[in-house]
């Protein structure tokens, strides 16, 4: 004697979105606006989403709702995603709020890092300088090809020319050491990478 019976067999997507950012701390000054936080935190701008099943519709989301733009410091913001089958993945980017009275450098709009890298391309770019302990304060920019110690900046005296407008030119690739020296005494080391 045989018998048969037919059953359904589902399979179950158990696999959770991957979101993965091309910067994983961003940065912005202290007293920037709720605007300009998500400007630097939108989910169309370096945030990447995978899934095996593909992604709902607009779920991609975040929650900067623990980032004090009136107070320096570094402040988790979560990012998360569902898929087609309900399951929501979940990653952590991290905003740094820098002090509005330290100096910074920015380099073509973007905020750079003390004492951290830049990637930048080939060609013309332009600086400007912000956080000085006095309007109009005097200071120095220095701007030398490879990795320099803040204490070899202080001896450095060739290096590549920054204009008048302080825009410069990078042709080479690999990494340059970006050195401000202000008048108080006030000093902002920073790198950066040309890719080749």
């Amino acid at each position: 004697n045989s018998a048969s019976a037919s059953i359904t067999v589902n399979n179950i997507d158990k696999i959770m979105p991957i979101i993965s950012f091309d910067t994983s701390t961003v940065s912005l000054r202290q007293d920037s606006t709720a605007e300009e936080l998500a400007a630097l935190l939108a989910v169309d701008k370096g945030v990447h989403v995978w899934d095996n099943e593909g992604i709902k519709e607009n779920s991609l989301s975040y929650d900067a709702r623990e980032v004090l733009l009136s107070r320096p410091g570094i402040y988790a913001v979560t990012y998360s995603a569902e898929d087609h089958a309900g399951n929501i993945g979940e990653a952590v980017r991290y905003v740094r709020v820098i002090d509005k009275d330290m100096p910074v450098i920015t380099v073509d709009g973007i905020l750079t890092e003390y004492n951290g890298t830049t990637t930048v391309s080939s060609g013309e770019h332009r600086l400007t300088v912000a956080g000085l302990s006095e309007s109009g304060e005097p200071y120095k920019l220095q701007l030398v090809k490879g990795l320099w110690s803040a204490g070899q900046m202080k001896r450095a005296s060739a290096g590549i020319q920054i204009h008048e407008d302080l825009s410069f030119r990078l042709s080479a690739p690999g990494f340059y050491t970006l050195y401000l020296t202000t008048q108080s005494r006030q000093t902002y080391r920073t790198l950066l990478y040309v890719e080749e």
